[in-house]
């Protein structure tokens, strides 16, 4: 069964940050995990730092619906409809 491009981008995404990781521990440098640590304790960008990460939760688990998720209505001619029954995208199932 072939990869979909989708399937790659995440992969290549997790193979980015998993070797961004190990660079910076080797190097010592600071880590993604480390980074993201340290914006949660800023007084203003840990708001911003949570409403995106909210945001990019609720936009993967198709939380938002299609007409009113910034993203989706970027390529909704381009990506499956949505189970309108379940609000989930129809391809996963088949995933």
């Amino acid at each position: 069964m072939a990869l979909r491009s989708g399937t790659k981008a995440w992969m290549g995404l997790a193979a980015y940050v998993l070797l961004w990781d190990l660079w910076a521990v080797k190097s010592k440098k600071e880590t993604l995990s480390q980074a993201f640590c340290n914006g949660l304790k800023h007084p203003i960008k840990r708001w911003r730092i949570i409403a995106l990460w909210a945001y990019i939760t609720a936009h993967l688990f198709t939380w938002i619906p299609p007409k009113y998720d910034p993203l989706r209505c970027i390529g909704a001619k381009k990506l499956p409809p949505c189970d309108s029954a379940e609000g989930r995208m129809s391809t996963l199932s088949t995933v």
